[in-house]
Formats: C-alpha cells, sequence, structure tokens
C-alpha cells in the first residue's frame, strides 16, 4: 500500500529487507514506519510524505494512536511490516498483521539510547505465534554483494522518475557540526542530511 523514498542507507535497508523477507509475488499492504519531531515542521514532514512521495498515509506517533491509525489503515491486515522503530509501534504493527504476514527489522531507534531496565516490553509477541508471523531481522551488510545490483536498479527507478528523495543542508562548515547533528536528531531534516565542509 505504502511507497518508499530512496537516497539514505535506510532506503538501502529498507529496500534489501523486504526483498529479504518478502515471501510473496503480491503485496498490498505494507506500512513504513517514521518518527517525527513534535513541533510545526511535522505537518510539513507528513504533507511531503504524502504530496511529494505519494504514501498513502502518515501520522504523528506522538500524537496519534498508531493501533488505532494502522487499524484504520489497513482494515485487512498488514502484509509485510519493515520495523526500523521498535517499542510502540512494533506493538501496533503487530496487533494488525495479516495471519502468515512478515517483518523485517533492520533497527529500533525508539530503544538506541534508552538504559536497559527502561527498555520498552513489548506486550504482545505471542500474535507471532498465534497470526503464524515470520520475524527476521538483518543488516546492510548482510547484503553488501547486492551493492552494485541495488544502485543499478535504484538509479532506473530514480532517473524514471519512480523514486524521490530530498536533501537537507543543515549545516555549512566544520564548526556547525554540533549543531547541524542537534539539527538532524530534532527532525529538522527531511531525506539525506548533508553538512559542507568545504565548496571544492
Amino acid at each position: 500500500m505504502a511507497r518508499y523514498p530512496v537516497g539514505n542507507d535506510f532506503s538501502k535497508n529498507l529496500i534489501s529487507g523486504l526483498k529479504h523477507c518478502d515471501r510473496s509475488p503480491v503485496l498490498n499492504s505494507v506500512p513504513l514506519p517514521f518518527l517525527f519531531c513534535d513541533t510545526e515542521f511535522l505537518l510539513l514532514q507528513v504533507k511531503r510524505l504524502k504530496d511529494v512521495y505519494k504514501f498513502d498515509d502518515a501520522f504523528n506517533y506522538k500524537t496519534e494512536d498508531c493501533n488505532s491509525f494502522l487499524k484504520k489503515c489497513f482494515p485487512n491486515g498488514i502484509d509485510l511490516y519493515f520495523d526500523n522503530v521498535g517499542g510502540h509501534m512494533l506493538e501496533a504493527a503487530l496487533e494488525n498483521m495479516k495471519n502468515k504476514g512478515r517483518i523485517s527489522a533492520c533497527g529500533m531507534i525508539s530503544q538506541y539510547n534508552e538504559e536497559h531496565i527502561e527498555h520498552y516490553a513489548v506486550r504482545n509477541l505471542m500474535r507471532i505465534v498465534g497470526k503464524s508471523l515470520r520475524v527476521e531481522g538483518f543488516l546492510i551488510s548482510d547484503y553488501l554483494d547486492t551493492w552494485d545490483a541495488f544502485f543499478k536498479e535504484i538509479g532506473q527507478y530514480i532517473r524514471e522518475g519512480k523514486i524521490n528523495y530530498d536533501t537537507t543542508v543543515l549545516g555549512r562548515g566544520i564548526e556547525e557540526f554540533p549543531q547541524a547533528l542537534v539539527r538532524m536528531f530534532r527532525g529538522e531534516n527531511m531525506g539525506k542530511s548533508v553538512l559542507f565542509v568545504s565548496n571544492e
């Protein structure tokens, strides 16, 4: 159902993971989670995901109930879920998966900065059993042998205008690195984040 942007390591992981985890030739309900800062900039990000990247829908996980939103968007359930968020988003996805659905996991950003005892415990893991789900984690390094083929395939999609991506310049000069890093983690970017250190 959803389509995805390309232009960074996230998208390389995404496509590799979808291909690796997919056991079905037809995917008609594939939600993709995104983390957003809780500012007015969020509205622009959601609008851009729908208008430019052609996602069917997008939402702010901090202000909307993930489970209800996924249920609304995928009334018949989710075929394939790409997880790079974990926590509440993974829990909501498990709740809304179709029987024999697949989950491809390349990260759990919501948990990275938490102390071990503070990690969110997903409460509905039994859905994996009850719905006969296939859950598999992976790293981009698992697919280094497909690197050239990836760039050839995705390059063609970009040339044909089937995939769009953004680049956000977060600063100019190495002295702006700390501020650029803070801006990126606040969500003040779309697509690839760039810090120019030289005009050469």
